[in-house]
């Protein structure tokens, strides 16, 4: 038993510089896209929502 966690201990420590950095990069580069996709989506919702008005202040009391 004591030579399997040895075996254990010996390939996390032979793998974890290897898959360490490969998950840092796939984190940043995840989060990324994640963030320019909604970033999209806020311009596209405040492009597409923010359409002037185009009553001003003087011709709505005329109206009333």
């Amino acid at each position: 038993m004591r030579n399997a966690k040895l075996y254990m201990v010996l390939q996390w420590l032979f793998f974890l510089p290897l898959i360490l950095p490969v998950c840092l990069i796939f984190g940043a580069i995840q989060g990324a896209i994640q963030m320019t996709e909604r970033i999209i989506n806020q311009f596209l919702t405040d492009v597409s929502a923010s359409k002037p008005s185009s009553f001003t202040y003087q011709q709505e009391e005329s109206l009333l």
